[in-house]
């Protein structure tokens, strides 16, 4: 293919007078001396030229020489034959940022039924007032991931370019009050980080790549306050950063902020995935918590584990109760759905940066209904964000294969944190006549093999039902309708592999195919961190050791969640961060 060069990226006013741009935006040096108009082209619209005057003449001469051959064997083709004996594809040639964008928003971006934070990206490129660290950052994540895909080691160079000049611009950008507040400046760290997830090279050896961001994430929703949640595009930043927020304090034991997530009351409307960020916010404060209460010194008293041990079985309860209705669909007979839509009424907010017993046993006590919200006093969805029913049935399945392995992945923390208790009681003098006292129908030894148990299903699950929530269900009625995003829910199950594998409940075939899982999401879709996150696990046993009797391996038997005759989700659909 003839190399025609790269396009200008000159402004128009430049171009047509065919003089040299110097390419500063919003207005260059040139124009700016002139005072005339400085316009430019539109970036978004795709940079393709076709060849056309070179593929005309190749077809052309390939007419030609058909026509000599025909006439020299005394046969004449029809006019189909010919056509398609010469016709060609159409020719073009884009730039690989180009190429790497498309790449990246068929990977990554996003309908109502995940998380549509991409979907922020190009009204927000062209913005007048958007921080310049957007178009560096996105070239640098797009330029990754397709980097990471293709083995090209000259991609990943141009990327770190990228890279390292979007943190100097979000640098320059935090210095500026005005600036650091705008919504472009959050997408650029939540991308930021979505790069180091990608090239984790970057950071071989960090001890955990889960915590260098959680302080200067939390720092700059705190600076963007309460006025962040009035607008559609502030409340989805909003709850995005508040996932992740919560995903590393399960995974480096920080306390989550009680402040943000009082926020969370009276701004979003309820829905199931709501109710899970919600049970995962009591659940981390909880085990921070217990965390904090068991490395006391003097050591704590028998009867306050026990009340810790109450109130993670009320939070065991709720993760069960939600789990089954993951696998059901019957929104009626759950109690935690019922209970925080209660809550999102009655709660009130806080200014708390921390949680004491007390005021989480308050939190989850069970109320007597009162008088909720109606649905108008409630923020909803923008009206053209609204998804068509094909679309919400091909969504359905990994929406909810997502959020059952999210829960599952909180559930195991929980077991995980509930059997320290078990075991920092049983070594205190006295805790088996203060246990008895406060409820002698419980057993601790009970306790431990049922939390034990607990874990080690959860592991199974998560590995049978993680490439449901990437790839949807195999089979699935809806054959037409291309899924999108593929890639980001398989970032999204980085953490419940993650917790699975690292459980010691796991069992040894388990935790080999677990990491086999990683393995191919690394593969398949170019997430670095995958293996990085294998190669930390804890006891990893050798596959030749443990996987003769893979084939024995199965599904186990769950029912089907109720999406109704049609393949549509039910009254309260599984719409991933819908609002």
């Amino acid at each position: 293919m003839v190399n025609i060069g790269r396009p200008s990226r000159g402004c128009l006013t430049c171009r047509k007078r065919k003089v040299k741009c110097d390419e500063i935006r919003p207005s260059c040096n040139r124009c700016a001396r002139l005072q005339t108009t400085c316009d430019w082209q539109d970036e978004w619209s795709v940079m393709i030229r076709p060849q056309e005057k070179w593929a005309k003449k190749t077809v052309v001469q390939r007419v030609k020489r058909v026509q000599i051959s025909r006439s020299q064997q005394g046969a004449q083709p029809s006019a189909d034959a010919l056509l398609k004996a010469v016709m060609l594809p159409k020719q073009c040639q884009i730039g690989p940022e180009i190429y790497a964008i498309n790449r990246f928003y068929a990977d990554y971006a996003f309908t109502i039924a995940s998380c549509q934070f991409l979907y922020l990206v190009q009204p927000l490129w062209g913005g007048s007032k958007t921080p310049s660290s957007i178009h560096s950052v996105v070239p640098a994540v797009a330029l990754a991931n397709v980097a990471q895909k293709l083995g090209r080691h000259d991609l990943m160079e141009q990327a770190d370019r990228h890279y390292g000049r979007a943190l100097k611009k979000l640098a320059d950008s935090l210095n500026n009050p005005e600036v650091s507040k705008h919504d472009g400046t959050l997408l650029t760290a939540l991308m930021l980080s979505l790069y180091e997830t990608i090239s984790h090279n970057r950071y071989k050896g960090t001890q955990n790549i889960y915590r260098s961001h959680v302080s200067g994430r939390r720092a700059l929703i705190k600076l963007r306050g309460r006025e962040q949640l009035e607008t559609a595009s502030g409340r989805t930043l909003f709850i995005i950063m508040h996932h992740e927020q919560l995903v590393s304090s399960f995974i480096t034991d920080t306390e989550p902020s009680e402040e943000f997530n009082s926020w969370i009351y009276g701004a979003f409307p309820p829905s199931t995935i709501l109710t899970l960020e919600l049970l995962m916010h009591d659940t981390s404060s909880f085990l921070a918590l217990l965390k904090r209460i068991l490395s006391q010194e003097p050591k704590p008293h028998p009867q306050e584990i026990i009340r810790l041990i109450r109130t993670g079985l009320r939070l065991h309860e709720m993760a069960l109760d939600l789990s089954q209705f993951y696998l059901t669909g019957d929104a009626d007979r759950s109690e935690t759905l019922r209970f925080y839509t209660e809550a999102l009424a009655t709660r009130r907010p806080s200014h708390s940066e921390k949680i004491n017993l007390s005021m989480l046993e308050k939190i989850l006590t069970v109320h007597e209904p009162t008088e909720t919200k109606t649905a108008e006093d409630m923020p909803t969805t923008e009206p053209d964000a609204v998804l068509d029913p094909d679309a919400r049935a091909a969504y359905g399945k990994p929406t909810q294969s997502s959020a059952l392995n999210l829960c599952r992945a909180m559930h195991i923390h929980l077991a995980q944190g509930m059997l320290k208790a078990i075991t920092h009681l049983n070594l205190t003098p006295g805790h088996e006549e203060a246990f008895q006292d406060v409820n002698p129908a419980l057993d601790l030894t009970a306790l431990d093999e049922e939390f034990n148990a607990t874990i080690s299903q959860h592991a199974i699950d998560i590995y049978f039902d993680t490439p449901a929530a990437i790839d949807g269900e195999k089979g699935s009625p809806v054959t037409e309708f291309t899924l999108r995003g593929n890639a980001f829910r398989a970032y999204v199950m980085l953490w419940p592999l993650r917790a699975a594998l690292n459980a010691s409940q796991t069992s040894a075939k388990y935790k080999v195919l677990l990491a086999r899982r990683l393995k191919e999401i690394n593969k398949v879709h170019g997430i670095g961190m995958a293996v990085e996150l294998v190669a930390m696990a804890k006891d990893l046993p050798d596959d030749n050791e443990v996987l003769e009797d893979l084939n024995e391996a199965h599904s186990p038997s769950y029912p089907k969640a109720n999406l109704g005759s049609s393949g549509s989700c039910p009254s309260q659909c599984f719409c991933f961060f819908k609002h």
